[in-house]
């Protein structure tokens, strides 16, 4: 018999598994047994057997994710389950996770660190024709027009193994480092991503052929383009966090004046100090409009009261 004798050693794992199939195991058994003692043909009882075989092995599948789940949810930082309501938005918008790494902090020689992965998805539509041909090469000029692109980015918070503060959301090294969050879930980023793209964009690709470069080709040099703008905006994110770094001294002082500071994030004036070339080339105008967000979503969301 598959599971009472034929594989005893199976038999007793699934007794112990950490699921309930060890209840179900002297049904099955019983099932077994009765299609031995019936005159049903050798072929269907194997059948039968290895039906009931799978069912087992799916069952013991199951548990084993349950259990693996249970260790990952386990191994969730502590902290974030004791997160107020106005540091659980953020938690929740930017995928918070919070780990220990001593190792890197030395490396940074920092007392805590947040790093951010952003990703944005898009669609876009070209045309192109080509403006120059000879027998050394190819020039194409290409129409880009996006499609409204939606982003995503995930937060680690890197602490020390020793900094362990009775209330760590009232602490102001952790308070700091949900800034950073607040910084790159800021909902004028999203704004700020979507008017990036779907401007159109118009670019000369050069190819070295003598025979005219073909859609896939063009299509490979669009999503070159397209992630040289992704990290443009990786850059800006990166550039705000060293802002707020370098006006909190790495979080050690209070910012003069935190209500301007976070309203002014996304000024004229500040986009002109980051030195992202594709950035630089907006006026002023774009800019304001390209931010357009409610003042009191912006006060919820820094926690700040604009004036």
């Amino acid at each position: 018999m598959i599971i009472g004798y034929e594989c005893p050693l199976l038999r007793e794992r699934f007794l112990n598994s950490s699921g309930q199939f060890g209840d179900h195991l002297p049904l099955l058994e019983s099932v077994l047994l009765s299609c031995d003692a019936t005159n049903l043909e050798s072929s269907v009882r194997f059948r039968i057997r290895l039906l009931l075989f799978s069912i087992a092995l799916l069952w013991q599948v199951s548990s084993a994710d349950i259990a693996l789940g249970q260790r990952q949810k386990a191994a969730v930082h502590p902290w974030l389950a004791t997160a107020p309501g106005e540091f659980v938005r953020l938690i929740q918008a930017g995928e918070v996770s919070i780990e220990e790494d001593d190792e890197r902090l030395r490396k940074e020689n920092r007392q805590a660190l947040t790093f951010f992965e952003l990703t944005i998805d898009y669609q876009y539509f070209m045309q192109y024709q080509t403006v120059e041909s000879g027998p050394d090469g190819q020039t194409v000029r290409v129409n880009v027009r996006y499609k409204k692109p939606t982003s995503r980015v995930v937060h680690k918070v890197i602490v020390g193994s020793d900094f362990k503060p009775v209330a760590p959301w009232s602490n102001p090294l952790l308070m700091h480092e949900m800034d950073h969050v607040a910084i790159s879930t800021d909902p004028r980023l999203e704004r700020w991503i979507e008017s990036f793209f779907v401007m159109e964009r118009n670019w000369d690709f050069n190819f070295q052929q003598s025979t005219k470069p073909t859609d896939g080709q063009i299509q490979k040099r669009i999503v070159e383009k397209s992630q040289e703008l992704t990290l443009d905006v990786e850059r800006w994110i990166q550039f705000l966090y060293d802002y707020l770094d370098s006006e909190s001294v790495q979080g050690t002082q209070d910012i003069a004046n935190r209500s301007s500071f976070y309203f002014n994030l996304y000024s004229p004036e500040t986009v002109a100090k980051c030195k992202i070339t594709s950035f630089l080339a907006l006026t002023p105008e774009q800019i304001r409009n390209a931010i357009k967000v409610p003042k009191r979503k912006l006060e919820t969301h820094f926690r700040i009261r604009i004036e």
